[in-house]
């Protein structure tokens, strides 16, 4: 793979304007990728383009399915991918020299910022929210692979993980599988020698914390006198060798103990899941939070007797060892309500009438159309609807917030059919988008594309011919009201 400076700029930057986009400025430039700003035509919102230079295409698409993959399972802690294309572009030296160039576009991210007085709990809320991405990495089976300090930005004042450019699928093989990849100071041990694990992105995610906590990366040697790498078993060596994290002070206790067990050499000292890890950092809520891994992520025992020995905290409250077996969910209790909130009931049970819904429905749209869109969600609340779903999560998305997917998935859920279609052809889940072309002419246009490139089946494709559909979508969202209306449960 070649580095940006290969290519004629000029020429890139008039292939990126015929997609649509226009080059602002470089941002950085790594061993994988150069990336840069760009703009969605001239009045749009700045998006983060990288470029692939003669880049292994298969890999690039596997990254950006990754990308897909993580936003949609959870949208505020992974960055929105937007689009992925490729372009020709001349090179800088030889004029008839051509190159392949991918251009991934993504959100754009705010840089790490660490404040200069940042204390324990700001390293804790760190650890805690590096480790809530990992979880959701990992559940997926993906793992990242190279967590360090550059590979960490921030989402709406939120710690996330970015650069999934050697993450894989832990059940596949790919060419990466066992060989070492990833930066020499963060990678585990085991890493090193081409076994990468779960946990050695736990070792990665504690040796990042470590270096910015002691402003500093050159504990380990990697180069000789000749600027030569050193071995690997060299530096595995030194690994061994390395001494555990002291705390200038009584506060940073807990975070040197958990960074340290994170860092443990031998594998099996260290946590032996991210939800453990989890558990450790945020023992009283994360468990509810994360009961759809708790199956796959069982918490060790050593966790436990790990922090009773290392007097980091009192115990008491700090570190619960949830028994999940045996976990009782919580006793609901009666509250009273006082009777000047009856009319909000009154009011919620007026709004889930059909007229109501499909009345507001089409007032929103219109506002939606003028570009009003806080009147649009102010004319949808307390609207229970996949239609109103669908709406909130057009708004959001127009808004540039990442959470519309969580809006998309519950109303493509509740199979409303354009909602059905822009989840399916985003997550590429096209089961969707064949539910949705039963009854909606659009998705059955799409789906006649997707037959035509190979994605859908010829027997799938046929027995949706002869089937009555809506092209107009007011007609569709009047019908789809009226047959949901008996299914919506009364106040």
């Amino acid at each position: 793979m070649k580095d940006i400076s290969s290519i004629n700029l000029k020429s890139l930057k008039k292939q990126l304007s015929k997609k649509g986009y226009h080059f602002k400025n470089k941002i950085s430039s790594g061993g994988y990728a150069t990336t840069i700003t760009v703009k969605k035509g001239f009045c749009g919102k700045k998006r983060c383009a990288k470029i692939f230079v003669d880049g292994n295409p298969t890999e690039i698409q596997a990254e950006f399915n990754t990308m897909k993959k993580l936003f949609c399972a959870a949208p505020d802690k992974f960055p929105e991918p937007f689009d992925l294309f490729e372009i020709t572009v001349s090179s800088a030296t030889y004029d008839d020299v051509n190159y392949r160039v991918f251009v991934l576009v993504m959100e754009l991210l705010e840089p790490l910022h660490i404040p200069s007085d940042s204390g324990a709990d700001f390293w804790l809320r760190f650890l805690t929210e590096l480790t809530e991405s990992l979880v959701e990495m990992h559940h997926i089976d993906y793992n990242h692979k190279d967590i360090k300090p550059s590979n960490v930005m921030m989402k709406g004042g939120r710690f996330i993980l970015i650069d999934y450019g050697i993450s894989i699928v832990t059940n596949q093989t790919l060419c990466r599988t066992n060989t070492f990849a990833g930066t020499e100071y963060f990678a585990s041990p085991d890493a090193l020698e081409g076994k990468n694990s779960k946990r050695s992105d736990i070792y990665s995610l504690g040796a990042t914390a470590r270096a910015l906590i002691l402003h500093r990366t050159d504990e380990l040697i990697t180069y000789d006198s000749h600027n030569n790498p050193v071995s690997l078993s060299f530096l595995i060596e030194q690994k061994r060798k390395l001494k555990p994290m002291q705390p200038s002070d009584e506060s940073f206790r807990f975070i040197c103990n958990v960074i340290n067990k994170a860092m443990s050499f031998n594998i099996t000292d260290r946590f032996q899941s991210a939800v453990e890890l989890l558990n450790t950092l945020k023992p009283i809520n994360s468990f509810h939070t994360l009961k759809k891994c708790r199956d796959k992520n069982p918490v060790s025992e050593s966790t436990a007797d790990f922090f009773e020995n290392s007097n980091s905290r009192t115990m008491e409250n700090e570190y619960v060892n949830v028994d999940y077996a045996n976990e009782k969910k919580p006793e609901k209790t009666s509250v009273y309500i006082p009777n000047q909130y009856d009319k909000a009931k009154t009011d919620k049970a007026e709004s889930m009438n059909p007229d109501i819904i499909y009345d507001n429905i089409t007032k929103a749209k219109r506002y939606i159309e003028n570009g009003n869109y806080d009147t649009a969600l102010a004319q949808l609340n307390n609207i229970e609807h996949p239609i109103a779903d669908f709406l909130r999560a057009k708004i959001l998305k127009e808004k540039g917030h990442g959470s519309y997917m969580i809006h998309l998935e519950k109303s493509a859920e509740k199979k409303y059919p354009p909602a059905m279609l822009a989840y399916g052809m985003f997550t590429e889940q096209y089961s969707y988008v064949v539910e949705s072309a039963k009854i909606y002419t659009k998705a059955f246009r799409v789906v006649a594309k997707l037959f035509q490139q190979g994605k859908i089946d010829k027997k799938t494709f046929i027995s949706l011919n002869n089937k009555n559909r809506f092209g107009n979508i007011d007609e569709l969202d009047k019908a789809f009201i009226k047959q949901t209306s008996a299914k919506i449960p009364p106040i």
